[in-house]
């Protein structure tokens, strides 16, 4: 008769804690996708929008945009792993510096810096995924996805290191500012404009004058510094009605004079106001 072997159910318990500790991730490449992941807003209003994403192990990444700073941050929340999930949440919080968070185009170009140990960690166009370090793993599946979602909702855009908001967000209080040029862009039908005016009318122009492109616009207090500053860009004009329901609003492009018809050449540059 065969003797029955039985394994103390304290030592399954204890090979099962052992396997389940393991680093799975180091065996398949945990991919960016919408399929491991969830989004959905914390909180948005006029000072404030925070954005979260939950993965599918339970992991969270929050993030942060303060409209009254433009500072973007990140929290990393890493959930306890394991069959018995000992231990407790671990919490890391990161600053982000941002020189181009832009959801119509979506391209991401960031330094994410860890507040406390210093660390950075770059993400953009040119760092694909496989090489980021695994040090922050839950920062590496969400990071990048995760600033385009909370830009798109807080209708706004960093290009340049500079964050843009939504024009209709801006007119209010820049009609009462006692400066006259912003600078600003144009995404899906949405003019953006840059949080932080130009200190002087010479350097707004020469923004304008950078290059012959709609990525180097203006946004002026009034139509007369709108007008102003396309004749000193080119040295005339061209007005454009908008429609501001559209996203579009009445504007001015610089325009080079010519001897003969057609008279001007009409450059890219857009000057809202």
């Amino acid at each position: 008769m065969k003797k029955t072997f039985k394994i103390p159910m304290s030592i399954l318990m204890v090979f099962a804690i052992v396997f389940s500790a393991l680093n799975l991730s180091v065996f398949a490449e945990e991919k960016e996708s919408n399929d491991e992941y969830n989004f959905e807003l914390v909180q948005k209003d006029d000072n404030i929008v925070i954005a979260k994403a939950t993965h599918e192990n339970g992991d969270e990444l929050y993030a942060t945009l303060d409209k009254a700073t433009s500072e973007i941050t990140l929290e990393a929340v890493e959930k306890p792993k394991g069959l018995l999930k000992f231990g407790d949440d671990k919490t890391t919080k990161y600053i982000v510096k941002a020189e181009t968070i832009d959801p119509a185009l979506d391209v991401v170009d960031v330094t994410i810096i860890d507040e406390t140990t210093k660390s950075e960690l770059r993400i953009s166009p040119e760092y694909v995924q496989a090489q980021l370090p695994v040090l922050v793993p839950v920062v590496t599946w969400g990071g990048r996805a995760l600033l385009l979602w909370l830009m798109e909702h807080a209708l706004a855009m960093t290009i340049a290191g500079i964050t843009a908001y939504v024009a209709t967000d801006l007119i209010s209080d820049i009609r009462k500012s006692n400066k006259n040029y912003w600078p600003a862009w144009i995404r899906n039908n949405n003019v953006y404009i840059g949080g932080d005016a130009f200190d002087t009318d010479y350097q707004a122009v020469g923004w304008v004058k950078t290059a012959n492109s709609g990525e180097y616009n203006l946004w002026a207090r009034t139509e007369a510094k709108a007008k102003e500053a396309a004749n000193k860009a080119a040295g005339t004009n061209v007005w454009h009605q908008g429609k501001p329901t559209d996203g579009h609003y009445d504007h001015y492009h610089p325009a080079k004079p010519l001897v003969t018809d057609p008279w001007v050449v009409k450059l890219d540059n857009h000057l809202w106001y």
